[in-house]
């Protein structure tokens, strides 16, 4: 899965501040319509509501959200599968229905479950990942997705380390 751009991020912050000015500006003209409190008066006493909130936004997004909601798929075994089916469902282009034949399939889940203890484990032995491929007919959909799940964990296993 790809990281979000800087640029793509600073649009976004950008794009939440001018939202947020647009509000305390309509409400400062209600005010004004309503309360008869002149516009700038209003404004001036929000102003600090736009920039508190997109830097409120920006601490939860990447501070909280680097330390608790992790989407690194080695980091525990619901971010390995996510990861892993949405390479399965691009790749295959799989719809809900196989999603929903395969979480049924006992043994698609037991190889499903042997091929992340393999990861876990940091197994890199081919034969023991095609091990988990013998339940299954070659033209089958758990074949096929088992197969772009075993290419994807070595992908994951054999990726290069960042330099830090």
């Amino acid at each position: 899965m790809k990281k979000p751009t800087f640029k793509r991020h600073f649009i976004y912050y950008i794009g939440t501040l001018i939202l947020m000015v647009l509000f305390i500006s309509g409400y400062a003209l209600f005010e004004r319509l309503v309360n008869d409190v002149s516009f700038m008066a209003s404004f001036q006493r929000l102003w600090i509501v736009p920039p508190l909130v997109v830097t409120l936004l920006f601490a939860y997004e990447f501070i909280l959200g680097s330390i608790v909601f992790s989407k690194n798929p080695k980091r525990n075994e619901k971010n390995y599968v996510l990861h892993v089916s949405s390479v399965a469902k691009e790749t295959l282009d799989l719809d809900i229905e196989d999603f929903e034949t395969l979480r049924d399939n006992n043994n698609f889940q037991e190889s499903l479950k042997k091929i992340y203890q393999l990861f876990q484990e940091k197994n890199t032995h081919e034969p023991a990942y095609l091990e988990a491929l013998k339940p299954f007919k070659e033209d089958s959909l758990g074949y096929n997705v088992l197969t772009i799940i075993i290419q994807e964990t070595r992908y994951l296993l054999n990726e290069p380390k960042p330099n830090s």
